[in-house]
């Protein structure tokens, strides 16, 4: 077992169509069925670590979010200044950092073995994913006002931000870093660009690149409170 930043595997890509992700964006609902393994059941959400203000939703209502706490079903989530929050995410298929100033859900998780389906739903802010191992059956996808990214089977790390326009507040953009495994990203225009361990995608440019060392050093720290915290390894 080699530690998280050694762990350079490479992910399949799974793809979905335009249309699904467009509704996808626009609702934050849960995958079509054909996508549900059978005889899933429900999976749960798992605060590990709270660092400020968090809160979750409680019907109309923002409550303070406490490390322990476990949710069935869904998860309404936000962060204010200088906090975040670390969670279990459809029970342990995956361990998430939710960034300071975000607002993030999670509408979906369904379990059946090893095989499962999660989608995250980041309407502003950011994550920071530890995914998988996942089976070759499973599906994983983080969507956004502006694009999804999807894992496929195996393991993936990976920084997803959406950019928020300063003067009205409104979602202008998305970035993702992978550091490890490769994702698929499919923007609002239909898109699909693959990003590998090591590479930074951008809406505004559309060629991935290197992630620059001074940005890498940034992502790091998060990554590896998560891995300590959840005891999460990898196999090359």
């Amino acid at each position: 077992m080699r530690r998280l930043f050694d762990a350079i595997g490479t992910v399949s890509l799974l793809c979905c169509a335009s249309v699904a992700f467009s509704n996808e964006v626009q609702t934050g609902e849960s995958f079509d069925s054909a996508y549900e393994p059978t005889h899933s059941v429900s999976g749960r959400v798992i605060i590990l670590a709270v660092s400020g203000g968090v809160e979750y939703q409680d019907g109309n209502q923002w409550r303070t979010a406490q490390a322990g706490t476990d949710f069935y079903d869904r998860l309404t989530l936000r962060t204010l200044t200088n906090s975040y929050a670390d969670l279990w995410v459809n029970d342990y298929t995956s361990v998430v950092r939710v960034s300071s100033e975000s607002l993030a859900e999670v509408p979906h998780m369904r379990l059946a073995g090893s095989n499962t389906t999660t989608m995250v739903y980041v309407r502003s802010g950011g994550v920071s994913v530890i995914a998988g191992p996942l089976s070759s059956d499973s599906r994983y996808e983080i969507v956004t006002p502006h694009g999804l990214i999807e894992f496929g089977h195996g393991a993936g790390v990976v920084e997803v931000a959406v950019r928020l326009n300063s003067a009205t507040n409104d979602s202008q953009g998305l970035s993702v870093n992978a550091l490890a495994g490769a994702v698929n990203v499919l923007n609002i225009s239909g898109t699909n660009t693959t990003v590998k361990a090591g590479q930074h995608w951008d809406d505004g440019q559309p060629l991935v690149k290197p992630i620059e060392q001074s940005a890498l050093d940034k992502l790091k720290p998060a990554f590896v409170e998560l891995e300590k915290e959840s005891g999460r390894r990898f196999k090359p």
